[in-house]
């Protein structure tokens, strides 16, 4: 199929859209501060915030828990409710065009992923099964180092993000990474 053009319409029909998804991740975030939602129940709500908002079908959030591996903390499946699994960490080691991309740019933005030549590594075992058509991940940092990283994906049909949907998970990234210090700092 062919690629669903959104990138000229959405940018300004879905503006207040996304400005009520950046207030719903801010508040999530404080209500996290404040000792109302522990972290794991905001890591559980940001996901639907970002689904809504990009209107993809699934969404993850990573971690770097040591040098060259990340770690999956969550993930939202709208495509299956019982939750197809996915893999749980990605090695540099096993995935160098990925890691490499993503830490030149900090962002992978694959409107055809089947094709994107960053994401060859990951086509057979991960892409291809699950059917996942469009990716767009975002990494973030703290003081620099590369901390962790937001990942939208489409399964089923590929769609072309618009430049709002990448300059919102770009923004939540960086919200994210802001978060993800404070509660570092606050441990």
């Amino acid at each position: 199929p062919a690629l669903a053009n959104r990138a000229s319409v959405r940018d300004y029909v879905l503006m207040p859209h996304i400005a009520k998804a950046q207030e719903k991740l801010r508040s999530l975030m404080n209500r996290c501060r404040d000792g109302e939602l522990s972290c794991d129940e905001f890591r559980q709500a940001m996901g639907p915030v970002i689904v809504a908002a990009v209107s993809c079908n699934r969404f993850s959030a990573w971690l770097h828990r040591d040098t060259g591996r990340l770690h999956c903390l969550d993930r939202v499946s709208l495509c299956d409710p019982r939750g197809d699994a996915g893999w749980t960490s990605l090695d540099s080691t096993d995935h160098p065009g990925y890691f490499s991309a993503l830490h030149r740019t900090g962002v992978i933005t694959a409107h055809d992923a089947m094709s994107h030549p960053a994401l060859e590594s990951l086509r057979e075992g991960y892409l291809v099964p699950l059917d996942i058509r469009s990716l767009l991940d975002v990494a973030f940092s703290i003081n620099g180092k590369r901390c962790g990283l937001l990942c939208c994906e489409n399964r089923g049909e590929p769609v072309r993000w618009s430049s709002s949907d990448i300059a919102f998970v770009r923004w939540a990234g960086a919200q994210t990474a802001l978060f993800v210090a404070d509660m570092r700092e606050a441990e």
